[in-house]
């Protein structure tokens, strides 16, 4: 959204077009597996993605694979031969610690879970409806075993070649003593899935599950007991370092520990409250765990300390917002708020006081911001979100979004038709009589007293100064409207489920659908300008991003999005770069068009400067030097396409000043041309 400008002239850059557009993934991500060999070490997770380290976590690094679908099994016999497993019976094999990644023939299309190998030739998986499959040629054949169970089985372990056991839901737990020729269901008694299962020898073992169960053996499966594992959350993985030592994690950042083979579990300090999907011990003191949000946490110290290794965000984002091009915000569950100052490359943490879900956030500039979230949560930072504060909001309803016009006067919108405002920075909301019943999701200020709110069953309210009055507006739709966004007072956008896209181009008097070529649901939507803007949306199992550089005459769809979770938050910073966040806390970043084919330095013979007192006025203070011939402004984006133009009358010679509205312009990098100043590149912060 438009913000407080302030623009200074550098050399300038001449960019050249590209024909390829391309989504980069940044962060995040579901990591359900984990192996450690010696310094090297590889994740499987979601959309296909495998990363590698070759120096005990310090560094992580994705590798390409053949596939987008989920991994989820991941196991290596040596530092060079190694697989991984996961959706669409996918098995994937490296015999060059993943360098190169190839496909196997799996013989089925039930999703894999679990991988264990006990050599280069011999490997198990097991997955759903009860499938367990294995080979003992390296995979160039696999061959399908007789579990003797019909539940999904999660995870697969065995001591050597002869004996092992898979676990999996509703408790069950199926065992093999000659290698997976034959396998024995056994008696775990406990119903909750089991989602974990090692040993440290062919009697000793434990499993985990949902619930903060944990259950042990001590006669190879025969008999299994429970323990207490000191939580009710679900435990997705377990580790061993031998018959006493012995890690689980699960999810809300639960870290479980034992000294004693589980006769008593301790809790230890999570670096986060990351949703743990997994772990793996080397030995008595190195231990990984992975989870959503690309967590990777990792200890030398048998978990008395926890480091991440990775810049983790949470198991699912929900909002974007960009200050610039390369000073962003995300917001999602567990309180998450992650910043970012160079483009996307790194992502921070940064404490946000607050364990429930935010849902929106905004910022005029690279420090004034406010998010929301739920139970009536309202947040301030007045540094960038080094610190934020928590504001009285005088509700405990749920916020959905929250736009700021300025320092003083902001905006947040929720459950049941709640409005929340303030004109003095947040010292007094004022908390609107609800005008309708319906939720509200999305909230935006098309200038300091216009606003406009959209909800659920089709609902768009708007606003003319400052809320003192509202006026419900037609939309001729059902749909649950999530996003709304203006350029200038009249050319508007709203999204929403079914493909929803509605226009205006006269202030809202009316409003028309545009074809979104889609059905699915979008939740946001971001406008560079009056013609370059994006759309996000999608399911649980497919995510959708459509953009238009034509006002949204057209949508096209985006190709290669890294993430098959549906996109809730997108922030477009250039009319060729936008930012996009999803569940799984994936973060990524799309890149259309145009790049830095070379660097000129060109002489500044003019000085210009523009500043701002609020948000809907640029001024652009310039000097010329013979005012005798006709004066234009040009201002084009960094594909060379003009998006503004304007005659300047009662031009004089040297110093003067233009002001514009701020809905000419959002942040990014632009070309303008003023009288003989050409060719100056201005960066709006």
């Amino acid at each position: 959204m438009k913000k407080l400008f302030v623009v200074s002239v550098i050399s300038i850059l001449v960019y050249a077009n590209f024909a390829n557009a391309d989504w980069q993934f940044l962060t995040g991500g579901y990591i359900t597996g984990i192996k450690i060999v010696g310094q090297h070490g590889w994740t499987a997770e979601s959309d296909g993605r495998v990363r590698h380290t070759s120096n005990s976590g310090l560094t992580w690094v994705l590798q390409t694979t053949p596939t987008t679908q989920r991994l989820y099994g991941c196991d290596f016999s040596d530092s060079l031969c190694g697989w991984v497993t996961g959706d669409g019976g996918v098995i994937l094999h490296t015999t060059n610690s993943g360098q190169t990644w190839t496909q196997q023939t799996s013989g089925t299309g039930v999703r894999i879970s679990g991988t264990f190998c006990v050599s280069p030739l011999k490997v198990w998986v097991c997955g759903a409806s009860g499938t367990i499959r294995m080979t003992v040629d390296g995979g160039q054949n696999w061959v399908g075993c007789v579990s003797g169970v019909t539940q999904t089985l999660n995870d697969i372990y065995f001591t050597d070649s002869l004996h092992g056991w898979a676990c999996g839901a509703s408790g069950k737990i199926t065992y093999t003593a000659d290698g997976g020729q034959t396998w024995t269901p056994l008696t775990s008694s406990v119903s909750s899935s089991l989602q974990s299962i090692i040993f440290s020898d062919t009697l000793r073992g434990w499993a985990c599950g949902t619930s903060g169960v944990v259950i042990n053996t001590a006669n190879g499966g025969q008999n299994w007991t429970l323990q207490t594992s000191g939580t009710s959350s679900a435990l997705y993985g377990i580790a061993c370092g031998d018959s006493l030592h012995l890690w689980m994690a699960g999810i809300g950042g639960e870290l479980r520990y034992t000294s004693d083979g589980g006769t008593t579990w301790l809790g230890q300090t999570s670096p986060g409250p990351h949703w743990y999907l997994n772990c793996y011990a080397t030995d008595l003191n190195h231990v990984w765990v992975v989870g959503a949000g690309g967590a990777i946490v990792a200890t030398t110290d048998a978990g008395t300390t926890w480091n991440c290794q990775t810049g983790a965000t949470c198991s699912g984002l929900r909002r974007v917002h960009f200050a610039n091009a390369t000073t962003g915000w995300c917001t999602g569950n567990d309180g998450t708020i992650v910043a970012t100052t160079d483009s996307g490359r790194t992502w921070i943490r940064q404490n946000s006081g607050y364990t429930e879900w935010i849902w929106g956030i905004d910022f005029i500039n690279t420090i004034y911001g406010m998010a929301v979230g739920d139970a009536g949560t309202i947040l301030k930072t007045s540094d960038g979100g080094q610190n934020w504060s928590p504001l009285y909001s005088g509700t405990t309803n749920d916020f959905a979004d929250v736009d700021v016009a300025c320092a003083e006067r902001t905006m947040a919108v929720g459950a049941a038709g709640l409005i929340a405002m303030t004109s003095n920075s947040g010292g007094v909301w004022n908390v609107l009589n609800p005008i309708t019943s319906q939720d509200l999701k999305g909230v935006y200020f098309a200038s300091e007293l216009y606003a406009w709110v959209v909800g659920a069953s089709g609902t768009i309210l708007h606003t003319s100064d400052f809320g003192t009055t509202w006026y419900p507006e037609t939309s001729n739709s059902t749909q649950t409207l999530y996003g709304v966004e203006f350029i200038g007072l009249n050319d508007g956008w709203i999204v929403g489920t079914g493909g929803v896209i509605l226009h205006t181009s006269n202030g809202g008097q009316t409003w028309t659908s545009q074809n979104s070529n889609t059905t699915a649901a979008l939740y946001r939507l971001s406008f560079y300008n009056a013609l370059n803007g994006m759309a996000v949306g999608g399911g649980t199992t497919n995510s959708t991003a459509l953009i238009t550089h034509d006002g949204g005459n057209t949508w096209t769809p985006t190709t290669a999005v890294p993430t098959s979770i549906g996109l809730w938050g997108v922030d477009m910073v250039s009319p060729t770069l936008a930012y996009a966040a999803a569940n799984g806390g994936i973060i990524c970043r799309y890149i259309e068009g145009a790049g830095i084919e070379q660097e000129n330095s060109i002489p500044v013979n003019s000085h210009y400067r523009l500043t701002t007192v609020c948000k809907d006025v640029i001024k652009i203070t310039y000097n010329i030097s013979n005012a005798n011939k006709p004066i234009h402004l040009k201002i084009y984006d960094l594909s060379g396409k003009l998006i503004y133009s304007e005659n300047l009358n009662n031009v004089r010679a040297g110093t003067n000043t233009l002001s514009l509205h701020g809905s000419v312009l959002k942040n990014g990098v632009f070309f303008y041309e003023i009288g003989e100043a050409k060719g100056k590149l201005i960066h709006i912060n």
